[in-house]
């Protein structure tokens, strides 16, 4: 029972993955989309504006640069439209060009790792789905998502590795470079290849990683995008990658419910709130 439900918990997120992959992101209120350090009219937080050591000194090159000035609403538009070029082609046959096109672009390198991530998480759902444990679907359930997945592996046939490595520079490319939806996608696009063996043989890996997470996550949410300021708060309050920072998490998830203003993001700001100490209250509303 314990092997079947592990299955199906995979198979459960690789198409939650892959559906939200598939649908084109909606581009934000250019307000909300390009944002500033200040969302709700909450000044950034001094933690949040302190890259972590040896990171800030990183140089940008010219693509970098353009991405930076590219307009949010330009580059929301672009992530579905390069979504769509790379779905229609087989990556394999075609990987030297894409490689080729996203180191002039690092709009298109996030497009690429997001579809090489679809590609590894579709290819481990089918094999769920495939044995035994996809019998717990209907065969309706079955079927429609054996019709998501058969498209999402189309583009991925022949693929002779995981790319792990290149999905986390790719990543890495285009988070260094300013693309928002990169740099709040990056701890997902890069953890597989920091777990895996081929990470041994990258020295350092480890450690880039874990300062790529906070510098990124933190760069992220300084635009004021709702996604990227949760992302935040998870960041620093679950201390999976760095220390958990009561105070710091409690100021991203203020600025999230000031931004989102739902009943979710209510709930969830007074129920993280009761776990802090009235000192830590009162330092975080400095």
């Amino acid at each position: 029972r314990a092997i079947r439900r592990n299955h199906l918990i995979v198979l459960g997120l690789a198409v939650a993955i892959l559906a939200a992959a598939s649908f084109a992101r909606l581009a934000l209120p250019e307000k909300e989309a390009s944002g500033d350090a200040t969302t709700g009219g909450v000044p950034a937080t001094r933690t949040a504006d302190v890259p972590p050591e040896g990171v800030a000194s990183r140089g940008h090159d010219e693509a970098s640069v353009s991405a930076q000035a590219m307009p949010a609403q330009v580059r929301n538009q672009a992530i579905p439209a390069y979504k769509r070029e790379i779905d229609s082609l087989r990556i394999q046959e075609n990987l030297e060009q894409l490689k080729t096109k996203a180191q002039r672009d690092p709009v298109f390198a996030y497009a690429l790792a997001m579809a090489l991530l679809q590609c590894s998480t579709a290819d481990a759902a089918y094999g769920a789905l495939s044995d035994s444990a996809g019998r717990a679907y209907s065969a309706q359930q079955a079927a429609a998502t054996e019709t998501v997945l058969n498209r999402e592996l189309e583009k991925c046939r022949g693929l002779k590795d995981r790319n792990l490595e290149l999905r986390f520079d790719l990543a890495t490319q285009a988070a260094r470079a300013g693309v928002l939806d990169a740099q709040i996608d990056y701890r997902t696009l890069g953890a597989e290849f920091v777990l895996s063996e081929s990470a041994l043989r990258r020295p350092g890996a480890a450690a880039e990683f874990s300062q790529n997470v906070r510098l990124f996550t933190v760069r992220a949410a300084s635009s004021g995008d709702p996604r990227a300021l949760y992302n935040a708060f998870s960041l620093f309050s679950d201390g999976m990658l760095v220390k958990p920072d009561p105070v710091t998490a409690y100021r991203y998830l203020r600025k999230f419910n000031d931004a989102k203003n739902t009943s979710f993001s209510h709930r969830a700001l007074a129920e993280y709130g009761a776990t802090l100490t009235p000192e830590q209250l009162a330092e975080a509303s400095r």
